[in-house]
């Protein structure tokens, strides 16, 4: 590693894990998220499949939904329709490749997106493909990750084509599941299929 990349670059290393954090402003959040992991691993598996746990395939179902929420031909977009998928008040960390990026709330996302984003969009697309992972961490929390085929076409003509991954941690409240955390990025070119 160069100096440069040295001086802009830090570890964190957790229980023998090392993990490059570019932006040192984010190791507390990151150590949050494995704090939640960690609490919910404890509990047991068992548990949680006798509570009628949900599987990949409910999670695909209501993500190719998310999907469609997220999909614009008209030049409109009701991002509210989006509110049922995420926790409210300051109780979601979203770190997203188009803007506003990061954000604390969905609320604020929401307002950032609209402004940013979709007032100069004539139209957006947002497809999850078929290959959604789910991850259950006791009864009270999920992870799943998927992959999307994304594009959009500002009003001034501006076509943007993205595949991209998302990383959504989600937390079972009373018989609803919402999204807690966020991440979505765009794939790199080096590390997409063939196929693409």
């Amino acid at each position: 590693m160069s100096r440069q990349q040295s001086e802009t670059v830090d570890s964190l290393i957790i229980k023998g894990w090392t993990m490059p954090v570019a932006m040192p402003h984010l190791v507390p959040i990151v150590l949050m998220m494995f704090l939640v992991v960690g609490q919910g691993f404890a509990q047991s598996f068992a548990a949680a499949s006798s509570m009628g746990s949900p599987t990949a395939a409910d999670f695909q179902k209501r993500i190719d939904r998310y999907g469609e929420l997220w999909t614009m031909t008209d030049g409109t977009l009701d991002l509210e329709k989006l509110d049922q998928f995420y926790a409210p008040g300051d109780n979601v960390i979203i770190f997203d490749f188009a803007p506003p990026g990061v954000s604390t709330s969905w609320a604020a996302h929401r307002k950032g997106l609209e402004r940013e984003l979709f007032s100069k969009l004539k139209t957006n697309r947002f497809v999850p493909r078929q290959d959604v992972t789910l991850r259950l961490v006791g009864d009270k929390a999920a992870v799943t990750t998927f992959t999307f085929d994304y594009e959009n076409e500002g009003k001034d003509g501006t076509k943007v084509k993205v595949t991209g991954r998302q990383t959504n941690v989600w937390e079972r409240r009373g018989k609803n599941w919402v999204i807690v955390h966020e991440h979505g990025s765009p794939v790199p070119r080096f590390a997409r299929n063939n196929k693409e």
